[in-house]
């Protein structure tokens, strides 16, 4: 497993929240190693992994959406 992918609400630019953080470092911290994060809106996907020294400290990049075969129906299904 790479990761988790989930979608925000609306357009532009998605960051995570700090209920987004703290789950990302719960869950890596349970399975005792490091994901990529991928948070979609309408029309941007951006990814994230932990960059530390904090146990909340990552990193979020623009991601390439090609490739991603999987975007295309979680925004359909998520952005009803």
């Amino acid at each position: 497993m790479a990761g988790f992918a989930h979608s925000h609400p609306g357009a532009g630019q998605p960051g995570p929240s700090w209920t987004d953080l703290t789950t990302f470092a719960a869950i890596e911290a349970g399975l005792g190693r490091r994901l990529t994060w991928w948070i979609t809106s309408a029309d941007r996907l951006i990814s994230l992994r932990w960059c530390g020294p904090g146990k909340h400290d990552y990193e979020a990049e623009s991601a390439e959406e090609r490739g991603c075969s999987w975007l295309l129906d979680l925004r359909r299904y998520s952005m009803r």
